[in-house]
């Protein structure tokens, strides 16, 4: 049985989700439980959908009358209703395609409809933009044209119009020439931030060559690595950097030029454009701009004209008044684009903050002194801004921000205390021009989620959201992000190999265009935008988990009085690095860590947490410098193996030594990660009651699995089957390992403050003359013939050891009387009884209800927990129902023969079977090799972050296969010697397998359990669980794949007999 199996796995605990698998699917073939009852026509009620489910999700089927009709039930902490739809519609149209041709492979199977795929490609166009076929100089030359008196720089006191730039541009360009420089050529700037820096990166556009902006604020070792690998024909240096060594040794004396040298012109009055750059044009390089690589050798990226020009002529630039720009970036760093570009193609004005002070207040007086409209900042930059209240923001009109995923409550932040400005969240990698989507924000949709939305696309862009295979992924799949379009660059400067790797061919696109892996992993919004995942490469594992360092991000930065906040992972833990709000420094520690531990799973919940006062240290670009984090102090990272501080704690160590057999425990160490499990925390429970007198639930110890967290909570109150025979009733039969499963997720429920509510509910329609008195007699009579619908659970130490068995009077007593509804109050009184639960320690485990429509219509509902029944169960019940009701109605007693046996002999008998012949150990061994590294979670596409604790609540979708689509996957099945679960199992493992599952997929489904004919007829809880681990790696034929589910499902139930539970608990991964 499935609970034997639970106990071999022993995977890492975590309350939140199952332990070994996250999705179920079942299917009935056998007909909805039908029994006939003299002078009424009956009808069974599919019941109402469950309000409760233990798993992400359960693929629900039932195979009646030659079509599959079923339901998705969703784990409403995880999914909403929309995706669950979509998945439901994208699990029919992969069947629909496979079943139509079995060696379709599964990457060439269209989950997107024709209207999605519209949908997503719609999203991803940005608007189109007149074709470019001029260069920046031309652009610049017809602007200062039109408007040569406008100021086109400002720096501090000193002023250009667009008729001084023009001319001094020119006059430089003409040095530029005669030093080397032309079209396809590089030259290196090497300037501080300055008026005289803007004039140098036009003139070097005018001569057709391009400028390689170099990084003053690095080490000497990067300046040569930068110069020896792109030889740059000029250096173009100022006062402040024409000593530096590493410069002077780079580029030889007679190509150094000083910027802001007075110097002879070798034509005054010549302009240079006609003779410079006679094919001066879009594809001609512009810039070439170093970005760290991977591999930590930095990768020059290569830029156009074209890419400039089409940033510089989005429309957003005109929506919002970009006229007069603060240039603050380093014009090393890619944001230097649009505080540059923007405003000088556009008529604007570009106000240069000084070189040397870039505090805040130094940015406040250019901002004021020189009515700046727009600004840039690094997102990092932005926090710390917005903590400070500067009045930076204030005195702009729009703010842009991005460098890093942002944090929601910041921006929240910012449009609460600066209402009056517009606040937007940029997206974009320097290989396509500086940005690519933007998403103005409003507090309406901050009300709305917690994660920024990065937006869509700027006018002639395309992003797209692909698969490994690189095909479109459905709304809400994760997915990598490509872009196309006039901002992607020509590709890394003299590294045609890495190139080829980042810039690949646009299969959406015409002939010849390309597209730029970004490496970073998004998704398509049901609000229409893109939502920021993380990188591809950013994912880290801890204690066997794989965590998304964002996400946990995130929920730091929505804590209570927390600015800003950063995790990492060191020596396989996570730190938190946060910066305290205003006044919020006292405590944050503790309450922060607090906080993560009620939204999210304990592995993800960060072992230290470091309050930075000064704020994150950042880079020179204004990112976060994760390098330059500060390490955990000793007294920090030995907090797990602090010593006992009374004696409570020291005997709860000494309970969790002895019980999971390790010599050591500290304090501060987890129940569950020295391999303790859900029977040893029901010995835990039991222990700490008899030794300490306390009274604590289960649920008690998943919240607070270390001594120190209890002792907190102290201070309150294989060979030959043996047969299977009827054994005497004074012999105490023990709980089944599924009824103790039941039993201990009860305790949990009920402990968390929630109800108990794994029940099932029959209901059953009666139209015609109907007797009350003859159903509720006949009720009685089946109560009394299935002891399990009479057997409670009373515990003894606060643990049920064994079943008793109520005498049928008692477990009856409640009776059944008609209630008058109405025929629309129906369902919502199947759904009322299934939610009362039940108190199995004293209380019959079945309650029913009779409802009268009308004279002639009655709808019976009975509702059985989990534990005294199963799907099987419902055909013997109805058919015990209807043979008592015949009587009864008759005016006599049924005449029956008694079953051979009773649930609490199977229950004895089970565990002989398990002992006998070294069965239990064959088996678990078979699931230890099956599930050996075993997926730690699935990969779904969540609309949420999965919580600490699961509520268990569920929302339900249909899931309906007509008649001639099942016909194909019944032929499908005969075809290839599998069942229809067969095949619906592979359709679910291709299905999720595209959503982001990957290569091994991992699904658990019920199987009846019922190993011996004396079981047949009888009423009880057998069912057990099998995990089948798919293969789907390789891109496999949907036939290959069929093939290996089949061989996976034989496989399992060849190994049924061991209770789920008993292999978690032996897989040891």
């Amino acid at each position: 049985p499935f609970e034997r199996v639970v106990e071999a796995v022993n995977p890492v605990r975590a309350a939140g989700r199952h332990p070994l698998f996250q999705v179920m699917l079942s299917l009935q073939n056998n007909a909805v439980a039908q029994a006939s009852f003299p002078r009424l026509d009956t009808r069974g009620e599919y019941p109402a959908p469950a309000e409760t489910t233990e798993f992400d999700l359960l693929f629900d089927f039932r195979h009646v009358d030659e079509e599959i009709e079923g339901r998705l039930l969703f784990a409403r902490d995880l999914f909403d209703e929309e995706t669950a739809r979509n998945l439901a519609r994208r699990f029919v149209r992969f069947a629909d395609q496979v079943a139509a041709d079995p060696e379709l492979r599964l990457g060439a199977v269209d989950l997107l409809g024709r209207a999605e795929r519209e949908t997503v490609l719609t999203r991803g166009t940005g608007t189109a933009q007149a074709p470019l076929d001029r260069s920046v100089a031309h652009r610049f030359a017809a602007q200062a044209t039109r408007t040569p008196d406008a100021v086109a720089v400002v720096c501090g006191a000193r002023q250009l119009s667009y008729r001084d730039l023009d001319a001094r541009a020119d006059r430089l360009a003409r040095h530029l020439l005669a030093a080397g420089a032309g079209p396809e050529r590089l030259v290196a700037v090497a300037m501080e931030r300055s008026a005289d820096l803007v004039v140098t990166l036009l003139a070097i556009l005018k001569t057709g060559a391009a400028y390689l902006p170099l990084d003053l604020r690095g080490p000497d070792s990067r300046l040569r690595a930068v110069l020896a690998e792109s030889k740059p024909r000029v250096l173009v240096v100022d006062a402040a950097t024409h000593t530096r060594t590493a410069l002077r040794e780079a580029v030889p004396a007679r190509s150094v030029i000083r910027a802001d040298e007075p110097r002879p012109d070798p034509a005054a009055g010549a302009r240079v454009m006609p003779y410079a750059s006679p094919v001066a044009g879009a594809d001609q390089l512009a810039y070439v701009m170093y970005t760290s690589g991977s591999t930590g050798r930095p990768k020059g990226v290569a830029v156009t004209h074209g890419n400039i020009l089409g940033f510089a002529a989005d429309t957003c630039w005109t929506r919002q008044d970009h006229s007069r720009v603060l240039v603050h970036s380093a014009h090393s760093f890619d944001a230097s684009t649009y505080e540059l570009w923007v405003p000088l193609l556009n008529g604007g004005t570009a106000v240069v903050v000084p070189p040397g002070d870039t505090s805040a207040a130094a940015l406040e007086r250019a901002v004021e002194n020189h009515g700046v409209t727009a600004a840039f900042f690094t997102t990092g930059l932005f926090n710390s801004l917005v903590a400070e209240r500067s009045s930076v923001i204030g005195s702009l009109q729009h703010v842009w921000f991005g460098g890093e995923q942002a944090s929601g409550p910041v921006a929240a932040e910012a449009l609460r205390l600066f209402p009056h400005i517009s606040v937007t969240n940029a997206y974009g990698p320097t290989e396509n021009t500086t940005f690519t989507t933007y998403e103005p924000l409003t507090t309406a949709s901050r009300d709305r989620r917690r994660k920024l939305s990065i937006g869509g696309p700027l006018d002639g862009s395309r992003v797209l959201v692909l698969d490994a295979g690189l095909g479109l992924v459905p709304v809400g799949v994760v997915g990598e992000l490509y872009v196309s379009g006039v901002g992607v660059a020509r590709g890394y400067a003299g590294a045609p190999g890495v190139t080829a790797g980042r810039f690949v061919a646009c299969p959406f696109g015409g002939a010849g265009e390309r597209m730029y892996r970004t490496g970073d992993l998004v998704r398509w919004t049901a609000g229409g935008g893109l939502e920021f995942v993380g990188r591809a490469d950013e994912q880290v594992k801890v204690r066997g988990f794989r965590v998304e360092l964002g996400e946990v991000e995130g929920v730091l930065s929505a804590c209570e009085g927390v600015g800003q906040a950063v995790v990492s992972v060191w020596e396989g833990r996570l730190v938190a690095h946060v910066v305290p709000g205003p006044d919020a420094r006292e405590g944050l520690a503790g309450r922060v860590r607090e906080r993560a531990a009620e939204l999210l799973p304990d592995y993800m919940v960060p072992s230290v947490v470091m309050v930075l006062e000064d704020g994150l240290p950042l880079t020179r670009n204004g990112k976060v410098d994760r390098a330059a984090l500060p390490l955990p102090r000793a007294e920090a990272t030995e907090v797990t193996r602090r010593e006992p501080a009374n004696e409570v704690e020291r005997t709860l160590c000494g309970m969790f030594a002895d019980l999971l057999g390790v010599p050591d425990v500290g304090t501060d160490d987890s129940f569950f990660d020295l391999g303790g499990q859900s029977l040893l925390a029901v010995r835990l429970v039991s222990r700490i009651r008899a030794t300490l007198g306390a009274e604590i639930d289960m649920s008690t110890v998943f919240d607070a699995p270390t001594p120190a967290g209890l002792a907190a909570r102290c201070g309150g109150p294989a060979g030959t089957r043996p047969p299977l025979t009827r054994r005497p009733r004074s012999e105490q039969a023990p709980l089944s390992p599924s009824q103790l499963r039941f039993w201990l997720q009860g305790q949990l429920e009920e402990g968390a403050g929630g109800t108990d509510t794994r029940v099932i509910t029959t209901a059953l329609r009666l139209s015609g003359e109907l007797d009350p008195a003859a159903l509720e007699a006949a009720l009685r009579d089946v109560v009394d013939r299935h002891e399990s619908l009479r057997t409670v659970f009373p515990a003894a130490g606060g643990v049920a050891r064994h079943q008793r068995v109520l005498d049928t009077d008692t477990a009856f007593a409640t009776g059944v009387e008609p209630v008058s509804v109405a025929a629309d109050e129906v369902r919502a009184h199947i759904a009322e009884l299934a939610d009362q639960g039940f108190d199995l320690s004293c209380s019959a485990p079945l309650r029913a209800k009779l409802l009268a429509v009308g004279p002639a219509e009655h709808v019976l509902v009975v509702a059985v927990h989990h534990i005294a029944f199963d799907g099987w169960s419902a055909a013997p019940f109805l058919r015990d129902l209807a043979a008592a009701y015949a009587a009864r109605s008759g005016g006599t007693a049924p005449e029956w023969t008694q079953p051979p046996v009773q649930y609490r002999d199977f229950a004895l008998w089970q565990r002989e079977l398990l002992r006998s012949g070294g069965l239990e150990e064959r088996q678990l061994d078979f699931w230890r090799a099956a599930l050996r590294d075993l997926p730690e979670e699935m990969a779904l596409p969540r609309d949420r972050t999965r919580p600490a604790r699961a509520s268990g609540r569920a929302g339900s979708v249909r899931l309906h296969i007509p008649p001639e689509r099942c016909a194909g996957a019944v032929r499908l099945a005969r075809d290839h010697g599998a069942s229809l679960f067969m095949v619906l199992h592979a359709v679910l493992a291709g299905v999720l397998s595209r959503v982001g599952a990957g290569g091994d997929v991992v699904v658990g489904s019920p199987v009846a359990g019922r190993s011996d004919v004396g079981l047949e007829e009888l009423v009880g809880c057998f069912v057990n669980t099998v995990v089948v681990r798919s293969d789907v790696s390789g891109d496999p034929s949907f036939g290959e794949l069929l093939g290996r589910v089949r061989s996976g499902v034989l496989r399992a139930l060849e190994h049924q007999d061991v209770p789920f539970e008993r292999v978690v608990e032996a897989v040891n991964p």
